[in-house]
């Protein structure tokens, strides 16, 4: 789709590997996860993080880590948030990812660690609130985080 796309507008494609310019490739990715075809998910995310500017990597990374986390292959999702989280340390959804990639470990002290940094950058973000009620209900609230942070 990329490469189909990319014809049609050659000065996106300019010094990009294979000609399609990296917002093509994750656009693409959407299609492919829609798909259900991960493999074909993951290679346009590669291209793109390969191609993309430095401070836009963590694009790609983030959706890597989705996948990787839907996939079980949770040390990957890991490394992939960490990077995306590394290039950009204010964005929700990474934080959000990850604490749902520690949920799904079970490392739920690191899962609410990541859920409340959410609600730092985000106070009003319901899903991060409903995980660590989820948490709390789960583990009988062995954790005691104290936070500024209301969950009605």
């Amino acid at each position: 789709i990329a490469m189909k796309v990319s014809k049609l507008t050659p000065n996106l494609s300019k010094n990009q590997d294979g000609g399609v310019h990296w917002t093509l490739s994750t656009a693409s990715t959407l299609f492919w996860r829609v798909k259900g075809d991960a493999v074909n998910a993951l290679k346009c995310l590669r291209h793109s993080l390969n191609n993309a500017p430095p401070d836009m990597k963590d694009v790609a990374l983030v959706s890597m880590a989705n996948i990787y986390h839907q996939a079980g292959l949770l040390h990957s999702a890991l490394i992939a948030g960490g990077a995306a989280l590394g290039i950009s340390p204010k964005l929700v959804a990474i934080h959000f990812t990850l604490a749902n990639i520690y949920a799904s470990m079970a490392d739920y002290e690191h899962a609410l660690q990541f859920y409340y940094s959410t609600l730092s950058l985000q106070s009003t973000f319901e899903p991060a609130k409903e995980r660590i009620r989820a948490i709390y209900c789960h583990t009988g609230s062995t954790f005691r985080f104290h936070s500024r942070i209301h969950l009605r």
